[in-house]
């Protein structure tokens, strides 16, 4: 699970660009999927 919880209510766009900015929260959102 990553640690930093992102709303699941953002539109999958926004959430992947979001994800982008941070690339820490990419990486941990790659190792929990």
């Amino acid at each position: 699970m990553p640690m930093v919880q992102v709303p699941t209510y953002l539109p999958r766009q926004d959430w992947l660009r979001m994800l982008s900015s941070f690339p820490f929260v990419h990486f941990s959102t790659s190792l929990g999927s």
